[in-house]
């Protein structure tokens, strides 16, 4: 007999136990379907009326009131971010003009723009503005999901409300199919700056068809009336131009031809050699990681704790990827006479030394949000939890939008901004522990009210403490992204730091054979 016979508005019609089997699944969603098609239906006149007043009071409202506008201006850290952004708000229905003629209150030729007199025009509203939560009055009013979605926020894309109408000439903007990026310039030996996102989409796809990369150690000067780059650009060469015009044209982005190749100094790197980690039974972050990397053109292996039981394994990467998964998840795994044999346990004590000893050989092992506790718990990384996120009546940040600051001598901060807003859900953040002369700080909340968008009790408390860090650790290093970098596919903003971290472990000497490590 189930234990939950309970009739309820939710659960109308209990199970009461008996054979059920994938058919029965299948054939109770296609008869809620067909109910809900149905009732569609049968009221598709008093729908589509409902729709159309709707609509109407969305356009008398914002025609009559403020806000005017929300505009994404031409020049932007990543234009391709602020492109998927317009894309997105098109594909949702709302109608994304451009700025053509002569500019106003800041607007610019290019400029796109998003009146909310439109019909979609709450939506846009709301996926554009920092959401604000009025004080709960009990603690069962609190927020318990996401809080924050502020697009521009997330995506590393500067968004400007208008609140009051411009005098400017506005075209309706057609999602473009996309730029087409060039080579400036004259040499065999292409840089390409890491802002975008797409920068690391290209060095992937450059990688694999056979060139040789590198990144700058100090800022590149490149022929008189061009802009300096900075340090850490991507160095290209080995591959004949045909080849990199036809990867950059496809990337967007622009490269830069070196008329004079002794006059780059560069670090060589490696295409590391990446794993993911997913327990059996999956975890929700390694999805949303492997498919991040999958958009990136990044090539890496899904792997089990429990395969790292065998340090031979370990041995054919550089950089194996932690997501947020408990502890006990990655130690112990499935358990249990319902699981099969060849999906029980997980990493166990042999795992964790396996890991240990990757880490001394070369390795870099880099955690995802939370999992930073196991490398602090059981990887001797020499840090501490200095301030939780869900200390129960104290402190709460469930999926809110805060600010940090980063320190952009960091290789994990090339081409990013000074300051981001990072996706924190429950995160904790960290100080230094004993025996942690090698650790160096990659993020860090700063003195000051932390959150842009969504609700946070007790904020105060990670105030002045470590997002993300990095430990040097014998020959290899633990890189820790103690936030949610790749949150649902959704923070373009902090893609980044993934990518950057994950090319690091490329950039030294390859991890050792598993014979050469210390017992």
């Amino acid at each position: 007999m189930p234990s939950d016979v309970q009739f309820r508005m939710n659960y109308p019609e209990p199970w009461l136990g008996g054979r059920w089997t994938p058919r029965d699944v299948v054939e109770h969603h296609l008869l809620a379907a067909l109910g809900l098609l149905e009732g569609v239906a049968n009221n598709r006149i008093m729908l589509k009326r409902n729709f159309h007043a709707m609509q109407r009071r969305t356009i008398e409202r914002f025609a009559t009131g403020g806000p005017w506008a929300f505009a994404v201006p031409a020049r932007q850290h990543d234009r391709g971010a602020a492109d998927h952004l317009l894309h997105l708000l098109g594909a949702g229905g709302a109608e994304v003009e451009m700025v053509t003629g002569p500019g106003a209150g800041g607007l610019v030729a290019g400029d796109a723009v998003v009146r909310l007199a439109q019909p979609f025009g709450r939506w846009v509203k709301d996926l554009l503005e920092p959401q604000v939560y009025p004080e709960p009055r009990a603690v069962a009013d609190r927020p318990y999901d996401v809080t924050a979605w502020t697009l521009g926020l997330q995506m590393g894309v500067t968004v400007n409300r208008l609140d009051a109408r411009l005098p400017v000439s506005l075209a309706r903007r057609d999602d473009p199919v996309g730029r087409r990026g060039r080579i400036i310039g004259s040499g065999s030996v292409y840089a390409i700056r890491r802002e975008a996102n797409a920068a690391a989409t290209l060095i992937n796809r450059l990688w694999a068809k056979g060139a040789t990369i590198g990144w700058t150690r100090s800022a590149l000067p490149l022929s008189e009336g061009q802009t300096e780059l900075p340090a850490g650009t991507a160095v290209v060469s080995g591959l004949p131009r045909s080849v990199v015009e036809g990867e950059v044209a496809a990337s967007g982005l622009d490269a830069f031809a070196v008329p004079d190749e002794r006059t780059v100094d560069f670090a060589p790197a490696r295409r590391p050699r990446v794993a993911v980690i997913e327990p059996w039974g999956g975890a929700i972050d390694a999805g949303w990681t492997r498919w991040v990397l999958e958009q990136h053109a990044f090539e890496f292996s899904r792997i089990r704790p429990a395969d790292l039981q065998d340090r031979a394994v370990a041995a054919r990467f550089d950089a194996i990827v932690i997501p947020e998964v408990p502890s006990l998840q990655l130690l112990r795994g499935l358990q249990g006479s319902q699981t099969r044999a060849e999906h029980r346990g997980g990493l166990e004590d042999r795992g964790v030394a396996t890991l240990k000893h990757f880490v001394r050989a070369g390795g870099t092992v880099i955690t995802l949000g939370n999992a930073a506790e196991f490398a602090i718990d059981h990887l001797d990384l020499p840090a501490v939890v200095a301030a939780r996120a869900d200390d129960a009546d104290t402190a709460l940040v469930p999926g809110t939008l805060l600010q940090t600051t980063l320190a952009l001598d960091h290789p994990v901060n090339a081409g990013m901004p000074a300051r981001a807003c990072v996706m924190n859900v429950m995160n904790n953040a960290y100080a230094p522990g004993r025996g942690a002369e090698g650790l160096r700080a990659i993020a860090q909340y700063p003195d000051e009210p932390l959150v842009a968008s969504g609700y946070a009790i007790g904020e105060a408390r990670l105030r002045t403490r470590l997002a993300a860090f990095d430990v040097a650790m014998g020959r290899g290093r633990i890189v820790v992204l103690g936030f949610r970098v790749q949150h649902r596919g959704q923070t373009w903003g902090t893609f980044k730091m993934l990518f950057n971290a994950i090319f690091l472990a490329g950039s030294g000497p390859p991890n050792a054979d598993p014979q050469t490590i210390d017992n």
